[in-house]
């Protein structure tokens, strides 16, 4: 027991370099004004997303770069999304609403959806970015400035995440926890090996003509966390790509209550574990289960040093993550058990095939 009590402090000590690493090496997109006058193409899927289209249509008008065309494929919503496109098109020609296909065997719906817009669009660079995201500044021109610095296959962007309920609170920070505590996020540009690999499918650039060689989604028609692993097929191929946390350029709010937040992470939770259940059960067993170790041995030496390391990952990560570190600090040990609830939602979903999500389905 002793031995498991040494094990836990050990890993959260990796992880606390892990965050250091991260916190001292870290990059953020830089602003830039780059001279380039290519063509881009903003591709956005859009399912049920009535609530934040328009939002991000204005943005993109508002926004410096003007070389640019805006497709919105509607993927079978039920709500007015493709009615409101069709509407802010009238008076914006540059944007255009494609009506999806429907879902072929084999595929997931996002995958499918960027790869029908992928093969209307015309630009020199395909900016792809989810239909919740908001955006400011020279983000498509500092975006660009960097895909042709680092002669990048793929750029990749963790925005900043909006939070404005408690439930949001419990679940939305597990999204940064996870990559800033288990991955070098510069070592994901540096190294070429699939294995070290991150991304965030909010906003993915790719260079269109490598994209057309390798068909990126098509590649990964069947992944739930396709983001991840395309960043994998452009390592495996031996291309450039990275992936950074924004600048003040790009924000979201990913989901809209505790129940969204859930949904939302259980459907790629494991995902980002490779799909392997022992790395994903023997991460929570020493990050959160184990815990209850010290309460039982009563070695409340190791348990207050544990506190203090905690204290300190939290802070690090909180602040590279432009979060409240008070807030995470007070929400530490809910956040840990919806951790578990979410984990046991996983199990349940991959026994039972009853994953879904936005009304389909997911493959187990």
């Amino acid at each position: 027991m002793e031995v498991l009590l040494y094990v836990t402090v050990f890993f959260l000590i990796f992880r606390l370099f892990i965050a250091f690493v991260n916190c001292i090496t870290i990059k953020k997109l830089p602003i830039r004004w780059n001279n380039s006058n290519a063509l881009i193409s903003i591709l956005i899927p859009a399912r049920n997303e009535e609530l934040n289209i328009l939002n991000l249509l204005e943005d993109i008008e508002s926004q410096e770069y003007q070389n640019y065309e805006v497709l919105v494929l509607d993927d079978s919503s039920n709500d007015a999304t493709a009615c409101m496109v069709q509407q802010f098109s009238r008076s914006h020609p540059r944007c255009r609403l494609i009506i999806g296909e429907p879902l072929p065997e084999g595929w997931l719906g996002k995958s499918w959806a960027c790869h029908q817009l992928a093969q209307q669009a015309k630009g020199d660079f395909f900016f792809f970015l989810d239909a919740d995201v908001r955006i400011n500044g020279c983000l498509f021109q500092s975006a660009l400035h960097q895909m042709h610095e680092d002669d990048l296959a793929l750029l990749s962007l963790f925005p900043r995440q909006e939070m404005k309920t408690l439930g949001e609170w419990l679940v939305v920070p597990f999204m940064h926890f996870f990559l800033l505590s288990l991955l070098p996020l510069r070592f994901v540009a540096g190294i070429k090996t699939p294995f070290i690999a991150a991304a965030n499918g909010q906003f993915m650039c790719f260079d269109a003509g490598r994209y057309k060689v390798y068909k990126w989604h098509e590649k990964v028609k069947h992944s739930i966390a396709e983001d991840i692993e395309i960043m994998k097929e452009v390592k495996r191929e031996q291309l450039n790509g990275t992936t950074l946390l924004e600048n003040e350029f790009i924000r979201c709010r990913m989901y809209r209550g505790f129940r969204d937040a859930v949904n939302g992470f259980r459907k790629n939770r494991l995902a980002g574990f490779g799909d392997n259940w022992m790395v994903y059960f023997l991460y929570l067993y020493f990050t959160v289960i184990n815990y209850i170790l010290f309460f039982i041995t009563g070695n409340w030496q190791l348990f207050f040093i544990c506190v203090l390391i905690i204290i300190f990952m939290r802070s690090m990560i909180s602040g590279m993550a432009d979060q409240n570190p008070l807030v995470n600090l007070l929400l530490h040990i809910p956040q840990m058990i919806v951790m578990l609830y979410i984990a046991l939602l996983v199990l349940v979903g991959k026994l039972f095939g009853t994953m879904k999500w936005k009304g389909r389905k997911l493959h187990n």
